[in-house]
């Protein structure tokens, strides 16, 4: 969190002094003037994006502070003169080259965009290991063999001897069902545990787990594509761009379902840089 905060608000800060360069402003007012401009819209992107948390901005002031102090040491390290260095004592200064800099943090910053991409990409694609459009045997060697099937939702859960070709696996530990496409590939996953022949509680995904509240979910991914309410007065967000669908009850995340991602390709960036925000 501390590093994704401290990259944003450099180069953002970074922006904005670049921009201030170019006016007749004094150093300091143009160092000072840059660094509230960068944490104010900084400020208000967050909250927007995570529904309106206002507490959401609170998170970057350590990142810009820093910032702030280092490039005050940096501006003001100048040559010294000989009788000054005699009678008066002089702030402590830093000496990092512009370019040096600037070098290091752009490295940082692809390392920790690429990272998380990676991670995003992998967690909107698979559910507890078991990747959306693989096959039977793929999902037995992530998660084992499943202890009920049944070919539809009109039949009822028997335990398993050949479920091969059956269009529904259960899984108790974490309570977990399989949906399959008739060319046997899986459909879509659901997790939950709420029900009683759950044994393991379901795995995270995204950064979202059972049992967070809905502001949790709103800080991860931003509000939903579409909200949905059912009759029995369900609340079921859908992200159809990354795949991922939350079931909630009295504002707390009941259960998961993970299905294929819509090709959104937009979408599913927006709510990538959301997810990456601190």
């Amino acid at each position: 969190m501390l590093l994704g905060t401290l990259i944003l608000t450099f180069w953002v800060s970074r922006a904005f002094l670049a921009v201030l360069r170019r006016t007749s402003l004094p150093a300091k007012q143009q160092l000072l003037l840059g660094h509230a401009a960068s944490l104010a819209l900084i400020g208000l992107f967050v909250a927007y994006v995570k529904v309106f948390n206002i507490y959401a901005p609170f998170a970057y002031i350590p990142g810009q502070l820093l910032w702030l102090g280092l490039d005050w040491l940096r501006q003001h390290a100048k040559p010294v003169s000989r009788s000054r260095r005699r009678n008066s004592r002089s702030l402590p200064t830093i000496k990092i080259p512009e370019w040096l800099l600037l070098s290091a943090m752009g490295l940082l910053a692809l390392l920790y965009v690429g990272y998380n991409w990676l991670t995003f990409d992998y967690e909107t694609s698979t559910y507890h290991d078991v990747y959306i459009g693989s096959t039977p045997p793929d999902v037995v060697y992530a998660v084992g063999k499943p202890a009920m099937a049944r070919g539809d939702d009109a039949e009822s859960w028997q335990p398993v001897q050949d479920a091969r070709r059956s269009a529904q696996w259960m899984y108790t530990n974490p309570f977990m069902v399989i949906h399959f496409n008739p060319n046997q590939t899986v459909a879509n996953i659901v997790c939950s545990n709420q029900d009683k022949v759950s044994t393991g509680a379901c795995v995270p995904t995204i950064k979202t787990d059972i049992g967070d509240h809905e502001q949790q979910v709103f800080a991860k991914l931003g509000f939903p594509t579409s909200l949905i309410t059912t009759d029995d007065g369900k609340h079921i967000y859908s992200y159809p761009e990354i795949g991922h669908d939350f079931v909630l009850e009295q504002f707390y995340v009941r259960s998961i379902r993970v299905y294929p991602r819509n090709g959104d390709t937009g979408g599913w960036w927006w709510r990538f840089l959301i997810w990456m925000l601190p």
